[in-house]
């Protein structure tokens, strides 16, 4: 069953996870307001239209929804709910989203195919590749569709990366993330996203 409509605080944390994000979403910061400004005049058009492209409408759910710039360009046609678990980013995407929820995505706190998609883009290169395959399995629990927007290893912020605070992260390759995908899902569809420049690569698994 999808939230009411305003925020249900679920406390369900990791905390390391939980700890850097809080700090991302909760210190204000020049760089901070260059990356948001990015991803929304930009970046949320182009991977928006990239779960368009996978889904013409329904009820879809941002996993790590950060200020849900990318739901809030969805626009009409779809059932929108974001999750994330920084509390702080999910005060922020209050504006732009009515249905949030605070919790780790390794454990969601929706029933088995609660939505016709769950997508994310900017969080599954912070995970290994034993943590990926299962916060993807928990992924296919909810919806039958994932798609997930990860940075590609032919990215120009691979050398120098002036907008990520977050360490260790994971470029990946399309072999790489169709070798994930193929673990858990019958159809797998990998492919760079030009638009881009690139940088971003989209994998989508079904079935």
């Amino acid at each position: 069953m999808l939230p009411a409509q305003g925020i249900l605080i679920g406390r369900i944390y990791a905390m390391s996870n939980e700890n850097l994000w809080e700090r991302y979403w909760r210190i204000f910061s020049l760089k901070r307001w260059l990356i948001e400004m990015i991803r929304e005049v930009y970046f949320a058009s182009i991977f928006s239209n990239c779960v368009k492209n996978f889904l013409k409408g329904g009820r879809v759910l941002e996993a790590g929804c950060g200020s849900a710039k990318i739901l809030e360009k969805l626009g009409k046609g779809y059932i929108r709910v974001g999750c994330d678990i920084s509390h702080n980013a999910v005060m922020s995407a209050r504006k732009r989203c009515k249905n949030l929820i605070i919790c780790d995505i390794k454990k969601l706190p929706f029933r088995d195919d609660s939505f016709d998609l769950i997508f994310n883009q900017g969080v599954m290169e912070h995970f290994d590749d034993a943590e990926t395959i299962n916060i993807l399995t928990e992924f296919k629990r909810v919806s039958k569709n994932v798609l997930i927007i990860v940075p590609a290893n032919t990215s120009v912020f691979r050398i120098y990366n002036p907008f990520d605070d977050a360490p260790d992260a994971t470029f990946f390759t399309p072999n790489h993330l169709r070798t994930i995908l193929k673990k858990i899902f019958k159809i797998v569809k990998v492919n760079y996203i030009s638009e881009s420049f690139f940088i971003s690569i989209a994998g989508y698994g079904s079935g």
